[in-house]
């Protein structure tokens, strides 16, 4: 892919001019509670945005390369990247991400020097969602996450599989992050990260109390035609918030330099709010933002749009997990939450996923979200019943 350029924005210029003059301080592994997993290592890192790209970048150049030189859709990105076509619309997306995202876009660009990969195959990985859109291609429609809210007396959580293909099992990551701009915090999260890819893109809690924890869905059509930001871009910026995201709230607040910012692939956000005491989803497609409030019980997601009217791919996946999750008891509790997301009653597809054909897709780690107890578990093997968790956080509010 050396072989193939993009024209840059002119913005490109603010990434390529502060990347050299920095003095690079390593980040370091910190204390959590819990025995930890060298399977899904965390690391702290903090720096302004590209020095904690790079940061990442260098400490897992060797997880990164190898998630991308095993990625089930590899070849496929190859090929539509080598295609007039394909190189117009990862310009387009290019663009948009420069215009609305800069500071993003400064954090994956110091990703690409730390890992050594060239910067238009690491945004080429950051685009593989809107790909799979394009070409419907089965490598790029991985029907990934399993998500259950609860909302009763005692209880306000969201549990949440992070499912991936085989290629992220081992390379994956934890991250704590410090943006310091001026030497200034202008962010503060804890996020799951895949090899290469910024994180946001699965699950994370911020500083103001925040969680969030994506799925996948398969709508026919992108968003805003070739004018809007891949959905790993627009989801780093999210990690910035303060409030829940809707219709209303802007991004500008955030990494967004705009509050028109917009996501090209669809998704489905769970999104938690400990200082509201509110748990919502919120599916983003063609035809806009479709919030749904969690109230007085559970709701669960797959990887099928529930409240949004665009037209979709059936996923058999996510029928075969509603089916399984309905003979269940509960949810009402963290336990009965662990007891259907670690459930592997259906031997074709799974809720708690092994990564065995029909399906094709494994269970990457666990995550619960507690707001009335303000924790975060974070569980990287099967999480049944007296199974504690690798990683244990408080969850606190700025």
């Amino acid at each position: 892919m050396s072989g193939r350029r993009l024209k840059v924005v002119s913005v490109w210029l603010i990434a390529t001019t502060a990347c050299c003059s920095f003095a690079h301080v390593a980040g370091e592994e910190i204390d959590f509670k819990g025995e930890g997993d060298p399977r899904l290592p965390f690391f702290k890192v903090s720096g302004d945005y590209y020095e904690v790209g790079y940061k990442v970048g260098q400490h897992f150049k060797e997880r990164i390369h190898r998630f991308y030189e095993t990625f089930e859709a590899r070849e496929v990105l190859e090929t539509f990247s080598a295609t007039s076509v394909g190189n117009w619309w990862l310009q387009n997306w290019l663009n948009a991400s420069y215009e609305q995202f800069p500071n993003v876009m400064k954090e994956i660009r110091g990703l690409a020097d730390g890992a050594q990969i060239d910067f238009e195959t690491v945004f080429l990985y950051h685009s593989q969602s809107e790909i799979g859109v394009l070409t419907s291609h089965k490598s790029l429609l991985t029907p990934s996450c399993t998500d259950i809210i609860i909302n009763n007396q005692h209880e306000l959580l969201n549990g949440h599989n992070e499912d991936s293909g085989l290629s992220a099992y081992n390379t994956s990551y934890l991250l704590d992050v410090q943006v310091l701009v001026n030497g200034q915090t202008v962010e503060r999260f804890t996020a799951f990260a895949y090899a290469g890819i910024v994180p946001g893109n699965g699950f994370a809690f911020n500083e103001y109390g925040l969680t969030f924890a994506s799925n996948a869905v398969f709508a026919m059509n992108l968003n805003d035609g070739g004018h809007a930001a891949p959905r790993p871009v627009f989801t780093r910026s999210l990690l910035a918030s303060s409030k829940l995201l809707t219709k209303q709230s802007s991004l500008k607040s955030g990494t967004a330099k705009t509050s028109m910012a917009t996501w090209a692939a669809p998704f489905s956000l769970n999104a938690g709010s400990m200082r509201d005491n509110t748990y919502i989803n919120v599916e983003l497609t063609d035809v806009g933002m479709s919030t749904e409030e969690v109230t007085n019980g559970f709701s669960h997601h797959f990887n099928m749009l529930q409240h949004s009217s665009t037209a979709q791919h059936t996923d058999e996946s996510s029928v075969h997990r509603m089916t399984a999750l309905m003979t269940l008891p509960g949810p009402y509790d963290i336990n009965s939450t662990l007891i259907i997301l670690s459930d592997k009653s259906d031997h074709l597809y799974p809720i708690f996923r092994n990564g065995d054909e029909p399906d094709h897709v494994t269970t990457v780690a666990t995550v619960v979200f507690d707001l009335r107890r303000r924790t975060v578990g974070i569980y990287t093997r099967r999480p049944l019943p007296g199974v504690k968790p690798a990683y244990s956080f408080t969850i606190k509010d700025k």
